[in-house]
């Protein structure tokens, strides 16, 4: 049996998610292998603290979905961030699959993505970083899912 609540093993495959974008800046991996390494190594978390187990579903559609629509996320990350900000690793590794996931995951409300690459952000930064995130997501999710 799955350890922990479905909502809360899909917020750790959305943190998983962000940990492989981050180590793909450095090494240029491709998504098969960046899933093939998780499956032998499994998340890098802090061993002294129990996680809950990671929605693999969600997380291979995350990771294997970005690199079939690697264009268009990455056009839209391009268009609302500076040369300087577009460089930062750790920026990317939040902002891509949340993109992804507001254009395409679109069983899950905008807010809910929104808020769980937040909470991912507000691990890895303090400040700024933050709510540029938050005006980058909200700015994709009312242009990905228009109010009727």
């Amino acid at each position: 049996m799955a350890k922990g609540s479905a909502i809360a093993r899909k917020s750790m495959a959305r943190l998983v998610a962000a940990q492989l974008f981050y180590r793909q800046n450095f090494g240029k991996v491709s998504a098969k292998k960046l899933l093939e390494e998780f499956r032998e190594t499994g998340p890098m978390l802090d061993s002294e603290i129990e996680w809950v187990d990671v929605d693999k579903d969600l997380l291979v559609n995350i990771i294997q979905g970005y690199e079939n629509h690697k264009g268009l996320v990455d056009e839209m990350l391009a268009a609302r961030l500076s040369a300087d900000q577009a460089s930062e690793p750790m920026l990317n590794a939040v902002l891509k699959p949340g993109i992804y996931e507001l254009l395409f995951n679109t069983t899950t409300d905008v807010p809910l993505i929104i808020s769980e690459y937040l909470t991912i952000a507000d691990s890895f930064f303090e400040g700024r970083e933050t709510a540029l995130i938050n005006g980058v997501l909200d700015q994709v999710g009312k242009l990905a899912r228009p109010k009727d």
